[in-house]
């Protein structure tokens, strides 16, 4: 993991996306798919530090959680 504190790695600062199943007032997270990384933030401070994973790390992580 590479903590982040801005536009994750091959991205740029635009193209965060919430899941659709966040009520607009909840705390969620947000991801962000660059091009070499993935970047999680929370969607009520994005100001804060994001963390950005590699391709492969969010992969297996998402494999991981759909167990």
């Amino acid at each position: 993991m590479i903590k982040s504190t801005g536009a994750v790695a091959g991205g740029s600062p635009r193209g965060w996306v919430r899941s659709s199943r966040c009520a607009a007032n909840s705390n969620c997270m947000e991801v962000h798919h660059g091009k070499t990384s993935v970047g999680v933030r929370d969607s009520k401070r994005p100001d804060l530090e994001s963390l950005a994973f590699t391709r492969p790390q969010w992969t297996d992580f998402l494999r991981m959680i759909a167990r």
